[in-house]
């Protein structure tokens, strides 16, 4: 490992990709925090081994990621556009419409062992050239996410599928770091034997909140009866906040994904197919889905009628007697890959949450919950009897407080308005 890079990975920051080339070349990009969208950087030593990426870096593209193969071979793709290096100009195939030539839309990327690599493309087709028998057997046994070749052994790689599950072949010294790397600790509060009162399970308020953090910085969307409330939302987005009626649930996923629900209708944006696949394939499969929780990176959980669906549902869901996924009434990913979930039965089960948002959590039954996932503390809470909580930007707060204002709810309790730093 690069010296340098090794140093920035002990500071434990959140990264969106990472990749290594050769000679200490490598690249990084961060994802969203509340002081930014997410810096990127690329190597010094970058310049010597793949100068075609360090011209692409100092044009200021906002580059996504960069595939690294032999010196000067990589492929770089950027918001708008992919690069490939001259030589590897066949892993970027081209389609026209309308007398123009578009780029087919790139997921992810690796170059591998002697020359060989592999593409897959956004509407999950792979592609590839010189990869082993075994290799392609596991990219086509389910969507792919990601994937990483070895350049120097033709059997190495690591595989993660659209629903959060992996697959590798790796030395055999890497696999317990691997195992460690990817186990959870899950912490659960069964609140079943806590005594409530009447008031504090049921609310007379129909008006209950929407509320969705977006995944970047100073972006959220909330509504309750007529009154709503957004910043850096898609306008496409926005005119569906302003539609008539009342808006059960919201949510903001990466990419320009999002999720609408009024009533029986229900809307999820055509950025969805891209940025999340498996919610736009079970969104039409015909089942009616009753809200979506958006994760970074592809992840999500989704509510519907009969079933619940989530990413590594293996380790986020519990199964009931009958095979069936145990309901749920809310869940949400947090910052630095924080998730909660609420069960039917009132039951909070979380993954590295702040110990001030757990414990609101327990204080009562949870109706809806919402964590940031650009900020350690930040999140909007909704108890079974209609009463707030939540801890947001400052400048948020004068129009959350008009909406809620709004509910005609005696006692919503809002958090200390002090924007938080993070310390």
């Amino acid at each position: 490992m690069p010296n340098a890079l090794d140093d920035y990975l002990k500071e434990q920051r959140l990264l969106r990709s990472l990749s290594i080339g050769e000679d200490g070349a490598w690249f990084y990009r961060e994802l969203p925090r509340w002081d930014g969208n997410g810096k990127y950087c690329v190597s010094a030593a970058t310049a010597r081994s793949y100068p075609g990426v360090k011209e692409l870096f100092e044009a200021k593209e906002l580059i996504e990621w960069i595939a690294f193969g032999r010196p000067g071979h990589f492929l770089l793709v950027t918001e708008t556009y992919a690069h490939a290096s001259e030589r590897d100009a066949a892993m970027v195939r081209t389609y026209e419409k309308d007398g123009q030539i578009f780029q087919v839309p790139i997921r992810c990327a690796s170059f591998g062992y002697d020359g060989s690599w592999v593409v897959v493309e956004e509407d999950g087709e792979v592609r590839s050239r010189g990869i082993i028998e075994l290799l392609e057997t596991e990219l086509h046994r389910k969507p792919v996410r990601k994937v990483d070749l070895s350049h120097l052994d033709p059997s190495a790689f690591f595989i993660e599928y659209t629903d959060g599950t992996t697959t590798w072949s790796l030395p055999a010294q890497w696999q317990s770091t691997v195992q460690l790397v990817q186990k959870m600790t899950i912490q659960t509060e069964d609140l079943s034997m806590k005594r409530f009162s009447l008031d504090e399970m049921n609310s007379s308020d129909p008006h209950h909140v929407a509320f969705a953090f977006g995944p970047l910085q100073n972006q959220y969307c909330m509504a309750s009866g007529p009154r709503y409330a957004s910043r850096g939302i898609t306008e496409n987005m926005s005119e569906h906040l302003r539609r008539p009626g009342v808006k059960s649930a919201l949510g903001i996923g990466e990419g320009g994904a999002w999720f609408w629900k009024s009533g029986s209708a229900t809307t999820l944006s055509g950025a969805t197919r891209a940025s999340y696949p498996d919610v736009w394939k079970i969104s039409k499969s015909g089942e009616h889905i009753n809200w979506v929780s958006f994760g970074p990176n592809g992840y999500y959980i989704i509510s519907c009628k009969r079933r619940v669906y989530a990413s590594r549902a293996a380790t986020l869901l519990r199964i009931q007697s009958d095979g069936y996924e145990v309901p749920l009434r809310t869940a949400s990913f947090g910052y630095g890959g924080a998730w909660v979930i609420i069960e039917q039965n009132g039951t909070v089960r979380s993954h590295a949450l702040a110990l001030e948002t757990r414990n609101r959590l327990r204080e009562k039954p949870v109706r809806f919950v919402q964590l940031s996932q650009v900020h350690p503390r930040h999140y909007f809470i909704e108890y079974m009897d209609g009463k707030t909580r939540w801890f947001l930007p400052t400048e948020w707060q004068e129009y959350v407080e008009k909406v809620m204002a709004a509910r005609h709810t005696p006692g919503f309790e809002p958090e200390d308005r002090r924007q938080s730093t993070g310390r």
